[in-house]
């Protein structure tokens, strides 16, 4: 989740899913321990920074996620508004 084109992929996926049903609800559980955590795209002196920057990847991902389904949502609604 530290790396740009990782995120991107993810929401690009989730997002394909999303849009492709009547999905009401989404779960996202987070149930796992971060430990060991280490990444090739990095060199040593960074390896600290692995697991903040997983964190700060998982927020942003988060939050392009929700905001697109909150777009569609908002304009679903101001349809049937202003249509019904």
């Amino acid at each position: 989740m530290g790396r740009e084109d990782v995120r991107n992929y993810i929401v690009d996926a989730v997002s394909n899913v999303l849009s492709s049903g009547n999905i009401e609800y989404l779960k996202w559980d987070f149930n796992r321990h971060l430990t060991e955590i280490a990444s090739e795209s990095f060199s040593s002196q960074q390896q600290g920074e692995v697991t903040h920057r997983f964190i700060l990847g998982t927020y942003e991902i988060m939050e392009r996620i929700t905001s697109v389904c909150f777009l569609r949502f908002f304009f679903f609604f101001f349809f049937l508004k202003f249509y019904l």
